[in-house]
């Protein structure tokens, strides 16, 4: 015999009890997995605020732990150096051409010719001889000549020459035949100038300084990490063997002066003003790391009795949000949406680009966890 099968009510309601204990389960453990395994990454690009600045920095040889004095080596020594330069200012110079002609005698007797004899070429061209010589019997002689007037004679290679002087019946059995030149008409001559003085006064200057700067740094009380020397030089003579104006293969220049040097060590430098640069920042601000090799440094000021001196740094200071104070934003961007946290940053000055990256991919808004909030804060280049 079978009886119908009912389903006892308090089975009923364990299964429905069951049921939603799991789903109100999963509902939680889906909770927890969005906001323990959500993150987001926001990135911004800061435009650097940039100005030029210009810092007292005092040297000295001795600090007594005084505020804002840095130490250094002052030094001051005369020293003297000469060296020989050529000039570099050439001129064109017109004398006489000199060279060489062969003077051939045909006769049986032996010429002589004084110093100063005339030999004549068909085309005018006048020289004299520069020296006594006597020409052999049906021999010949070469003998140095100088041109009469000055200027270039032109090519006589073969050119045949009469010398006026003889008498004319000899004339045709002694004469002259080619030119040989040795220095012509126009010659190229250097000239010492302003400009070469000035030139050997700057190399000679360059030359001391530098050794100068080799003797101070054997004298210096501390190590630099990087080592920094502004130098001075005071002219106290200076003589040169060829005036202005002569012509010269090259002249001596003598010259003594009286060097200062100022050493010091650049981090040290660069430490202190990005203290001093460090106290003028907004709150919220932090300073832009100084380039220590963009540091122009000029002397304003020396004290060699008190061997101490004051030095102009010029600069260029920059300054952006910090990080630190960034990331306290991160409790106002909870549960955020992209373009909700591009909105916020945007009316943050000195912001530039704002990139938001959410994870896992299907997450939309902001964690509601703050610290599941990464900041990057990058410069724009």
């Amino acid at each position: 015999m079978f009886f119908p099968h009912k389903e006892q009510p308090r089975t009923k309601f364990y299964s429905k009890l069951a049921t939603s204990f799991i789903v109100i389960s999963l509902i939680l453990v889906a909770a927890v997995f969005y906001i323990t395994f959500s993150w987001a990454t926001i990135v911004l690009t800061q435009q650097k605020q940039v100005q030029e600045r210009t810092v007292t920095v005092r040297i000295a040889d001795v600090t007594n732990d005084e505020q804002g004095v840095l130490q250094g080596k002052i030094i001051t020594q005369e020293m003297d150096a000469q060296g020989t330069y050529s000039p570099k200012e050439s001129t064109s110079l017109v004398q006489k051409s000199q060279g060489f002609i062969t003077v051939i005698n045909s006769t049986q007797k032996p010429q002589a010719l004084r110093k100063t004899t005339r030999l004549l070429s068909v085309d005018g061209v006048l020289f004299r001889t520069t020296e006594f010589a006597t020409i052999p019997p049906k021999g010949s002689f070469r003998i140095p000549v100088v041109a009469d007037e000055e200027g270039e004679v032109g090519s006589l290679s073969s050119a045949r020459f009469t010398l006026p002087g003889l008498w004319p019946g000899l004339q045709n059995s002694i004469y002259g035949q080619g030119f040989e030149q040795a220095e012509g008409g126009v010659k190229r001559v250097y000239v010492v100038s302003q400009n070469d003085i000035d030139r050997a006064a700057g190399e000679l200057d360059t030359s001391l300084q530098e050794k100068f700067l080799t003797l101070a740094q054997t004298q210096l009380p501390f190590k630099p990490q990087a080592l920094k020397s502004i130098l001075s030089s005071k002219v106290l003579s200076q003589s040169v063997d060829k005036p202005i104006g002569a012509t010269a293969e090259s002249f001596t220049m003598n010259i003594k002066e009286q060097l200062t040097g100022v050493l010091f060590d650049q981090y040290a430098v660069k430490t202190y003003i990005e203290q001093v640069l460090a106290k003028e920042l907004p709150s919220g601000y932090q300073l832009i790391p100084l380039d220590i090799d963009s540091l122009e440094y000029s002397l304003e000021d020396i004290d060699r009795q008190a061997v101490k001196a004051i030095l102009t740094v010029r600069l260029k200071s920059g300054q952006m949000k910090s990080a630190e104070y960034l990331s306290l934003e991160k409790r106002a961007l909870t549960g955020k949406t992209i373009n909700q946290v591009v909105s916020y940053f945007q009316d943050m000055p000195g912001i530039s680009n704002i990139h938001v990256r959410f994870y896992p991919f299907w997450v939309t808004r902001t964690p509601l966890l703050h610290d599941h909030i990464n900041i990057i804060v990058q410069n724009e280049e």
